[in-house]
């Protein structure tokens, strides 16, 4: 296996960072590189030294890779892996191929939390790559944060998340963009939404094109949360954080119908909300007001009928 100290990846990266041009970095077969003492094609990435950033602005960086079975990028840590593999930032073309990103975890909120495999917050092409075994609290995979992304002739399989287990496309600055071509997007999994592939446009414009061509999205698991009008939630492939009427002190009682729940991102907690536009919240879903409290002594013209989660949080 292929070390740190062995391989020059990093230290390739970095001064590619430093450069004042566009630099292109050959990715061999990690059994080719010295004192490798095993075949196992892996370059072990060091948790203490972070993740392998690519931060060039105005300048393209190549990783020509020698296969996504020879070149393995994989993170290692004695205890909990608390990065992610890759990450582009703004302002950064990186052309990335034959390379495989594995064991990446990230946790937290917003982008912190976000891409256990890959992020993109500039130009990432991505080609005849592997994304897989990767976890985070949003996008186990791949989050495209912003900026333009195409991934080509890829595998995104066995990431897990609480949101686009696989792939996660936040769509939401104008003009940003994402094309996938030819794109296996398998086995994922998510505690919340989408265990394959979740599209976020909340931009208000309409020149943020996402592109699907040949891609492929199957055998991937999500959950999902009933509610009853009393309150009682019950989950499906989630965890369970509290609900009504349990929650409710001795003496309380629903004043309205609870009428529509919605989980965060993380998957870790949900909201339910009742006809009267009580607001109830559970785990990390945060109590933001409600209806109810802000009209108090005055009527609804009608019932508020659902609740929906909108999709900003993970740009945080």
């Amino acid at each position: 296996m292929a070390t740190e100290g062995d391989c020059t990846l990093r230290a390739a990266i970095e001064a590619a960072n430093s450069s004042a041009g566009d630099a292109t970095i050959t990715v061999p077969d990690a059994n080719d590189v010295a004192n490798n003492p095993s075949s196992s094609h892996i370059y072990a990435l060091l948790n203490s030294n972070g993740s392998l950033v690519l931060n060039d602005s105005g300048h393209t960086i190549a990783i020509d890779g020698a296969g996504q079975t020879l070149a393995i990028l994989q993170l290692q840590n004695e205890g909990p892996i608390t990065n992610r593999v890759l990450a582009v930032d703004s302002g950064t073309t990186a052309d990335i191929s034959g390379i495989t990103a594995e064991d990446g975890s990230v946790t937290g909120a917003g982008a912190s939390g976000s891409g256990g495999g890959i992020l993109n917050d500039g130009t990432l092409n991505l080609s005849s790559s592997t994304v897989t075994h990767n976890t985070a609290a949003t996008a186990g995979g791949v989050f495209l944060e912003g900026g333009a992304a195409t991934l080509t002739d890829d595998t995104v399989d066995n990431n897990s998340s609480g949101a686009g287990g696989g792939v996660y496309i936040q769509d939401t600055n104008p003009g940003d963009s994402a094309t996938l071509g030819n794109v296996d997007i398998t086995s994922n999994t998510s505690s919340g939404t989408a265990g394959g592939m979740y599209v976020e446009n909340d931009s208000g414009t309409s020149n943020n094109p996402v592109t699907l061509t040949g891609v492929t999205i199957h055998d991937n698991t999500a959950s999902y949360i009933l509610v009853g009008s009393d309150g009682g939630a019950y989950n499906y492939n989630m965890g369970f954080y509290g609900s009504l009427p349990g929650s409710l002190k001795p003496g309380q009682h629903l004043v309205a119908p609870i009428v529509g729940i919605a989980v965060t991102h993380s998957g870790n907690g949900y909201w339910e909300v009742g006809a009267d536009g009580g607001v109830f919240n559970y785990g990390d879903a945060p109590f933001l007001g409600s209806i109810y409290t802000a009209i108090s002594g005055k009527t609804l013209n009608g019932p508020i009928v659902g609740i929906q989660h909108l999709g900003s949080a993970p740009a945080g």
